[in-house]
This record gives C-alpha cells, structure tokens and sequence, in this order.
C-alpha cells in the first residue's frame, strides 16, 4: 500500500474503510487480506487495496482512491488495465467496490457515479470482453439480459445512477 505518495495518500481511504466497513462494504463479515496481487486474464500486475469476507463466504475486493477531481480516479491506461481485471476477477458485482476519499463539497457520488459510468461507455468493448458472464447477470428495462456488447451498449446508454454497476463506486464522509 505504500509503494508510492499516491498509495499513501490512498493509504487514508484504505484506513477509513477499515474503521467503518459498513458503510462501503454493507455485506461484510470481516477484513480478510490487506493489499494483494487480482487474479487477472492477462491484464497485468494490479493490486487490490483491501480484501473483505463477505457474510455468505465471497470475497470482495476494495480499490481506495484518493484523487483531487473525480476525472483523474479512471484517468491513464493503467487504471483501465487496472478496472478490467477487477471485472475479470468477479463473478457478481457485489464483489468489487472503489472508494474515493471525499475531497471538498463538490466532490460527490452522483458526480463519482457519473464518471465511473462515462469511462464505461467509453471502453464497453474491453471491459464487456474481459467477463461476459459477469454483464449478463444485467437486465435491460424490458428484461432483456445483456448477453452481447451491442446490449451492454444499450445497457449503459439508459443506465441511471442507482443501477448494480453504478453502486460499485463509494465515496468516503
């Protein structure tokens, strides 16, 4: 967790997760693993923050974010690596949560959620490609599960912030 100042910085978040785990993890049983290597498809070397067992025995794994702006949390190639391999690495979306250290008034989870969706959209492909049965536990509006990028596409185009991606991303207090 200390390999960088931006790890350190991201250190606070991990530590305000640790202290109140039911606020970002509500399914938690207890803390697991503190910072490990995510079993990817190929995608690299990326770490996760914090592991928690869940009550019904899954792992969920927590990347902590501590950015000045939202636009920088999913800003580079190595943060997409990184995001792909986390949804190479589930099976349910419950799984993963990313938390963002709340850093002013105008940070906040509409806006997080916001952007989490918009950088979705803008890398559907890669993302859908990296765990095709992970996307077809969604459900368009009609009920249509979302079995093809084309549907994922639709999918995110009609997304509102309260859906089962969406609620991935947390914001700290």
């Amino acid at each position: 967790m200390l390999q960088s100042r931006d790890k350190f910085k991201a250190g606070a978040t991990s530590l305000e997760v640790i202290r109140n785990p039911q606020k970002y993890v509500p399914d938690y049983k207890q803390l697991s693993e503190l910072e490990d290597v995510i079993s990817t498809s190929g995608n690299g070397n990326f770490r996760f923050d914090l592991k928690f067992t869940s009550k019904s025995g899954h792992d969920i794994l927590v990347d902590t974010k501590n950015h000045n702006r939202l636009s920088q949390v999913f800003a580079g190639e190595g943060s997409m690596k990184q995001l792909k391999a986390y949804f190479a690495a589930i099976t349910e979306f419950s799984q993963l949560r990313i938390v963002q250290q709340k850093r002013g008034s105008g940070m906040t989870l509409e806006g997080f959620r916001g952007v989490f969706l918009e950088v979705l959209k803008k890398n559907s492909s890669e993302i859908f490609a990296e765990n095709p049965n992970l996307f077809a536990k969604l459900r368009l509006k009609d009920g249509t599960t979302v079995s093809t990028i084309d549907l994922f596409d639709e999918f995110l185009e009609n997304a509102d912030l309260s859906n089962q991606i969406s609620s991935i991303v947390r914001l700290t207090e």
